[in-house]
């Protein structure tokens, strides 16, 4: 499967999609993997948001058609907090799905305590749930999402 991929993007998409196959081909060919590094490097910059990048995601997120895309981000970016509070909290060795990950994920995770982050996620995963009842703005929800990772980053 999936033969257009480097050996390396097909190891990130397996490991994002947590041994799912049919996760895999999704992540894969919904441009998943390259809306996964985006987003690692957006959390790179936390504390600090890259306002620019923040819009243009939110922009092309918002777009007509771009249901799967954006379902796709905002799945693997819950994943990827859920991934976080679980690896840390358990002081268990982080598995990159790209070089950089587990730093980022230490290093966010020292600003803020286990129960800040789970609150961070809930309340991420509380506003996917009233965006989609309620239809509203994709670009405003990401910049909301990214606005509390942001604060919460911010540290104790």
């Amino acid at each position: 499967q999936l033969p257009e991929l480097s050996a390396e993007e097909r190891a990130s998409a397996a490991r994002l999609a947590g041994g799912s196959i049919g996760r895999a081909l999704v992540v894969a060919h919904e441009y998943g993997l390259k809306s996964y590094r985006e987003m690692v490097a957006l959390l790179e910059k936390l504390p600090q948001l890259d306002i620019a990048e923040l819009h243009a995601l939110g922009d092309r997120l918002a777009r007509p058609n771009s249901d799967a895309a954006y379902v796709n981000f905002t799945e693997l970016l819950g994943e990827w907090l859920a991934r976080m509070i679980r690896s840390l909290a358990a002081s268990r060795p982080i598995s990159e799905a790209v070089p950089g990950e587990s730093a980022l994920m230490r290093r966010l995770f020292a600003n803020a305590s286990i129960d800040q982050w789970m609150l961070v996620w809930e309340n991420i995963n509380a506003l996917l749930a009233r965006a989609a009842s309620l239809n509203l703005s994709r670009k405003q929800v990401i910049i909301n999402i990214f606005s509390n990772l942001a604060q919460t980053a911010k540290g104790r």
